[in-house]
């Protein structure tokens, strides 16, 4: 076979996807079929395009499903959890419906955990959590998860601001002219320093790998804000906000 390009089984094997299903994309791709009995020759190109719109899942152990796979690779590489099932379903890039049905049977299976958690968000409250339980993992599964791509999220302008929630943190600025992109560092140091797991998520989802660093480097940084940096940035594709 011309190495220059591969066929629709191969394909459905990186996506993870029935080959019905990815016969239906390649249509909706204008992927040439060349007939019954003749193999479709996909364009390394257009499987590129596919795994940053929908992720891939090589391998799916142990009888997981797609949805499920995508949804622990999302949770695995959220250290501190996601707040709600939209939340995972944006990360994973399925519907909230596929998301919450995944995370379901997920919990039943003792792979995630959703537990009530103290944050503090201008008052403390309690808010329940999905985290993924790692510890109970098979060997199979940490190795599928590792192979998960996840789908890349569009970036818009909103995404760059300080969100409001935490603007009480800037009481020596004007958090509403700070941008992430602009001004990573000083917003990083902020929101690390922050008693709340909110701040510290939104910093790691939001702030480029290098003013991540440079943060670490200010004078009195803990050793839990070190250890949370780390491992966010040893996971896959931490480095996405370049």
């Amino acid at each position: 076979m011309d190495r220059a390009s591969l066929t629709a089984p191969e394909v459905a094997d990186v996506l993870g996807m029935s080959l019905t299903a990815v016969h239906r994309m390649l249509d909706s791709a204008s992927v040439p079929s060349c007939g019954r009995g003749k193999s479709r020759t996909v364009p390394p190109s257009v499987l590129a395009a596919e795994v940053r719109r929908r992720g891939a899942t090589p391998e799916k152990p142990l009888g997981h499903t797609r949805a499920e796979m995508l949804v622990l690779a999302a949770l695995a590489r959220s250290p501190l959890g996601r707040d709600s099932a939209r939340e995972v379903a944006a990360l994973a890039g399925v519907s909230p419906t596929t998301a919450s049905a995944a995370l379901q049977r997920l919990l039943a299976l003792g792979l995630v955990s959703h537990n009530a958690e103290k944050v503090a968000r201008g008052r403390v409250r309690s808010m329940d959590r999905w985290r993924a339980r790692q510890r109970a993992w098979d060997g199979s599964l940490v190795r599928a998860v590792r192979r998960v791509t996840l789908p890349e999220r569009e970036q818009t302008d909103a995404s760059d601001a300080v969100p409001r929630r935490f603007h009480h943190l800037f009481w020596n600025a004007k958090p509403v002219r700070l941008s992430a992109t602009q001004d990573g560092e000083y917003i990083a140091g902020r929101l690390l320093d922050a008693d709340d797991v909110g701040a510290w998520a939104w910093v790691l989802e939001h702030i480029g790998s290098d003013d991540l660093r440079r943060a670490l480097s200010r004078r009195g940084v803990t050793d839990r804000q070190r250890a949370l940096v780390d491992n966010w940035l040893a996971e896959p594709g931490a480095d996405r906000h370049r």
